[in-house]
């Protein structure tokens, strides 16, 4: 007979309360919590949301910033038997109503500090829960601490829990459209986090800055992931690139998540750590002069990629963890790579965007990055990048090399698609960023009167002594006459709360500049 028992990630706070309970799980801007405070806390919590009527399988949604509270709700509201679903507070008004709405929450526990109550009204929300202590009275006098309230002393996982059950439910980043709504399991939850663990080495010894916004894709599931080997969470709320620079150094931090332009940002020039640090990047291709800056402060930076889809980190670059194969004669792997596959995916493909067979692995070869494992999403609303046979495809642009590593290109909506061939936009601000001064750049397709399609640059720098001819001149001397920026415009670059650049509003804004 087999022992089938339900894979969940709740699991990992039960065995951190039995076996590290005096570890410290938690060091927040207020209050540092053991693990087993934390246990108790997310007891409490969880049978108090229960007593206010939440039923199983339910959306309870959430918008706060990275804090104990978020954290444990991560915890409380699945143990409630309920669907955590964790909002972007920096959002739009009409945006928020209407993810309010999809989610069909009846109760929305937020920090009216970065969320405006008023948002709830008409959207089928019932109960409002303030994490802020003095509400003002917005949210009928109910507060987090009310919750803390409750007993918990019935334990912390839901009868009759099914792995197959949604744990999650949250919205992509934004980046090609409006956010879409995904749901994960709690066993894609479970593997997720372990192959996390695995991937990155994570220990009890192990301090996580929270830096990666916990309401976008569970925090890449580092939320369960550090909690599954008794690691400590150190969550200041919303931080700068300065703050997050300061707290590595205050907190003894070793690891953090962070984009590649929201840590170019955050690197003063010429400060170095006392601490090895490492950072774990994506979302888009890291800068070779953002990794050497990186380096320059004792911060080794791990490339992953993935997908909102796949739960976080699908592939790693593991050249930070390899050190004992330089040994052995073999060449390290070059930091600007994605990697190869986690625990967690099964297979990995680049297919050819006309034929859909596999691209060569000669590095060079372009296709369309598909990928198949256990953890990609259980959401009906996905279909068309899954396909029936399990596959999810990413939209990214990639070369398949040698050693099985990728290399993403470009989102296959970014490609500048010119006279002489597709142009990546990323090989372009790659280029860019190795010119001195350069905090930030972006590149996008800007059609030509004569209607022919050439890149153009977006860039950011605090030195006046840069010019649009220097930044042209400077690619012309690197990069083939097709791939050199046609227009450089000196401007902020559009971020979504991931610190993802959106393209399509720079899209829009190049074709009004280059009119002007």
């Amino acid at each position: 007979m087999h022992n089938l028992t339900p894979l969940t990630p709740l699991h990992f706070l039960a065995r951190a309360h039995d076996f590290f309970g005096g570890h410290p799980a938690v060091v927040g801007s207020r209050q540092t919590v053991s693990y087993r405070e934390l246990y108790n806390r997310v007891c409490r919590i969880s049978r108090a949301l229960q007593a206010l009527g939440v039923e199983y399988g339910e959306s309870v949604a959430v918008a706060a910033p990275n804090s104990l509270e978020m954290l444990e709700l991560h915890y409380a509201i699945p143990a409630a038997g309920a669907v955590i679903t964790p909002l972007n507070p920096s959002l739009e008004p009409a945006l928020l109503r209407a993810q309010l709405k999809q989610t069909e929450a009846r109760v929305l526990i937020a920090d009216p500090l970065l969320f405006d109550i008023n948002v709830a009204a008409e959207t089928g929300i019932n109960t409002i829960v303030s994490i802020a202590a003095d509400n003002g009275g917005r949210s009928g006098g109910r507060t987090y601490a009310d919750l803390l309230e409750q007993p918990g002393d019935n334990g912390l996982l839901y009868a009759g829990l099914d792995e197959y059950d949604s744990i999650s439910q949250f919205y992509t980043s934004g980046t090609t459209g409006d956010p879409k709504p995904i749901r994960h399991t709690h066993r894609a939850a479970y593997i997720a986090a372990l192959s996390n663990a695995l991937s990155f080495q994570l220990n009890p010894a192990t301090v996580l800055l929270w830096s990666w916004p916990m309401f976008h894709s569970n925090g890449l599931s580092f939320i369960w992931a550090a909690t599954s080997v008794a690691a400590t969470h150190v969550c200041l709320g919303e931080l700068t690139p300065a703050d997050i620079f300061s707290a590595l150094g205050t907190h003894n931090i070793s690891i953090f998540c962070t984009p590649p332009n929201v840590l170019a940002e955050l690197l003063p020039r010429h400060a170095r750590l006392d601490q090895e640090v490492t950072c774990i990047t994506g979302g888009a291709p890291l800068p070779p002069a953002v990794n050497r800056r990186a380096q320059d402060a004792g911060i080794r930076v791990i490339h992953q990629y993935g997908a909102s889809e796949a739960f976080g980190p699908a592939t790693v670059n593991w050249h930070g963890f390899d050190k004992p194969s330089h040994a052995h004669g073999g060449s390290p792997p070059d930091p600007s790579l994605q990697g190869k596959p986690t625990p967690a995916v099964h297979n990995l493909k680049v297919l050819d965007l006309d034929t859909g067979q596999p691209v060569p692995r000669n590095g060079i070869a372009l296709g369309e990055i598909v990928i198949s494992g256990s953890t990609l999403t259980a959401s009906s609303a996905d279909h068309g990048r899954t396909s029936q046979q399990g596959w999810l495809h990413t939209g990214d642009l990639g070369a398949w090399h040698a050693d099985g590593s990728i290399e993403v290109k470009d989102r296959i909506t970014d490609a500048i698609r010119t006279a002489q061939g597709y142009v990546s936009s990323l090989e372009i601000e790659h280029t860019i960023y190795d010119h001195p001064g350069i905090e930030a750049a972006a590149v996008v397709a800007l059609r030509l009167a004569d209607e022919d399609t050439r890149p153009c640059a977006f860039v950011m720098t605090d030195s006046t002594q840069i010019t649009e001819a220097a930044i042209i001149k400077f690619c012309a001397d690197r990069l083939p006459a097709h791939k050199v920026p046609r227009r450089v415009f000196f401007d902020a670059l559009p971020l979504t709360a991931t610190g993802k650049v959106q393209k399509r509003l720079l899209r829009l804004r190049a074709a009004k500049l280059a009119k002007s």
